[in-house]
């Protein structure tokens, strides 16, 4: 089947769009939407608002649901964090054009690549030549999601670079003019030097990886069913991004307090 609008903008599973291999898989809608007038956004909010509470539902039902929730209850909590991602996106435009491109490198690089490799190693694995039809699915998204995941550790890791620097700095060779001033100050200055390093790279960074998660559930077809897209992809934005009654929602919709 030939990529079409309904896949550009599906919403729920049973997509099995070959013509994008799933790449351009529901996303584009979603960034339509960021880019909507804001009273469109807060319809939506509305709607995921009363959606959350019918799926939560009152009384005793609501206790079972708390103890056992059900798929309608993570669809409604999943609907209000792409509520909060819509808003952050919206805050701005460039956010939602780096988003943009970001999906199409999917599709005009990414993708080409691995036809290509598949084309050249078909002999050996027979299966490769349905490499269109067999993507769709949760490929493109459980990429992302470990991409942002990996994220996470290479920014954490980057906290050290000082240190290490430091170290490197202090055992090895003196440089021309170095006395005891430049040592008492070299590590205060390498965490400095590295913070205003982070202002130009870190920053578009951390960016990247909240893109690489915001895209992992706009382009998953069933993220209700697929919970590493919201615990290993959402729950980590905490608030920075999400809403407090967001992060309740899918902690009580996942059963989990906070993230892995």
């Amino acid at each position: 089947m030939a990529h079409n609008h309904s896949c550009a903008h599906a919403k729920n599973p049973g997509c099995a769009c070959a013509g994008c291999a799933g790449s351009l898989h529901g996303w584009p809608g979603y960034f339509d939407r960021a880019e909507a007038p804001e009273p469109e956004r807060e319809r939506f909010r509305r709607h995921t608002d009363l959606e959350w509470l019918s799926a939560l539902g009152t009384g005793k039902r609501q206790q079972n649901h708390l103890k056992a929730p059900t798929l309608r209850m993570r669809k409604a909590a999943n609907d209000s964090a792409v509520a909060d991602a819509l808003t952050w996106l919206a805050h701005d435009p460039a956010r939602v054009a780096r988003g943009r491109r970001l999906g199409r490198g999917l599709h005009e690089e990414a993708l080409p690549e691995l036809r290509d490799h598949a084309g050249r190693h078909s002999a050996q694995l027979p299966d490769l030549k349905e490499l269109d039809r067999v993507l769709p699915g949760h490929f493109w998204c459980s990429l992302l999601v470990q991409l942002s995941g990996a994220g996470d550790t290479v920014q954490r890791y980057s906290d050290r670079v000082p240190q290490v620097a430091a170290e490197l700095l202090l055992d090895g060779e003196t440089p021309p003019g170095w006395g005891q001033v430049q040592d008492h100050v070299a590590e205060v200055a390498l965490t400095a030097v590295w913070k205003c390093a982070g202002y130009v790279l870190l920053g578009d960074f951390a960016n990247l990886v909240r893109l690489m998660r915001f895209m992992s559930l706009f382009i998953c077809p069933a993220p209700a069913r697929h919970p590493l897209i919201v615990r290993r992809g959402f729950l980590p934005l905490g608030e920075g991004v999400l809403a407090e009654t967001t992060l309740t929602r899918l902690q009580q919709a996942y059963l989990t307090d906070s993230a892995p």
